[in-house]
């Protein structure tokens, strides 16, 4: 179990009821944080929050949320900064992305991805942003994705949405640079959770080859939170990639990641 680096503290972590955020959670509780869950399964939620209370004796707090109301972010401030909880770290994890062809993708889909993906990353991260620079102290990571680093047909819109998030992120980091406030983008690769079957896209030879745990995850994203870093892709292979691409033309890049994902036909 790590050292328990952050007694005490207050986290709230978004897209916890599976994956690398449930695996947030339970990291950051390992090391004496309490956790504020927020997803819209309840039912998921409430069994993570047994399990951490359980296993490492902090509090758990279940916040069942849909992050596309236009009210979300508010209404998650007034039940806990609001409510006399000071957030100390806020995990903007929450997200999902939509495989296939991009004309045949329904702009409902997309303008999903979009509140999902950067508006409720946006809003979340000015809303308790304000409380933590009156404090002078506090943490934002954003996870994002090594898809936000380079072009992928085929994952046109989520691509687009995580390069939001990763520039977004980086700048923030320097802005605040002097605040006593810090936001650090994670961006892992290919990870083992239920991201493939939201999307609608059937694992590849590749993708299994280099697939993490979220649990992995997870904690090299938190470690690379503390250290205060502005930006860390997730894994070797991860960094091999987005390495390479950068060095490719543009269209070479695509084709690349294109022709990696060509055998992963969409699920009906």
């Amino acid at each position: 179990m790590p050292a328990k680096t952050l007694q005490g503290k207050n986290a709230i972590i978004t897209g916890a009821s599976s994956g690398i955020g449930a695996d947030i959670a339970r990291n950051l509780a390992s090391r004496g944080c309490n956790v504020i869950l927020v997803a819209r399964r309840e039912e998921r939620l409430r069994a993570l929050q047994a399990e951490i209370e359980k296993l490492y004796q902090v509090k758990a707090q279940v916040i069942p949320l849909d992050l596309t109301e236009a009210n979300a972010a508010e209404s998650l401030y007034q039940k806990t900064e609001g409510a006399g909880t000071e957030v100390d770290i806020l995990v903007n994890n929450a997200g999902f992305a939509i495989f296939g062809e991009y004309p045949e993708i329904t702009w409902e889909r997309e303008r999903n991805l979009y509140e999902v993906d950067i508006i409720a990353v946006a809003h979340l991260t000015r809303t308790f942003l304000q409380s933590m620079l009156k404090r002078k102290s506090g943490h934002i990571l954003l996870i994002a994705s090594v898809m936000g680093m380079m072009p992928v047909p085929n994952f046109s819109s989520y691509a687009g949405a995580k390069a939001f998030v990763v520039n977004y992120g980086k700048s923030l980091n320097y802005e605040l640079r002097n605040s006593g406030v810090n936001v650090t983008v994670a961006s892992p690769g290919t990870t083992d959770s239920e991201f493939f079957n939201v999307a609608g896209q059937d694992i590849t030879l590749a993708e299994k080859l280099t697939m993490m745990s979220s649990e992995k995850v997870a904690q090299l994203s938190v470690q690379a939170m503390l250290k205060r870093k502005p930006v860390a892709v997730i894994g070797g292979v991860s960094l091999f990639a987005v390495t390479l691409t950068k060095f490719l033309p543009a269209r070479a890049a695509a084709w690349l990641t294109y022709t990696m994902m060509m055998f992963a036909p969409q699920k009906s």
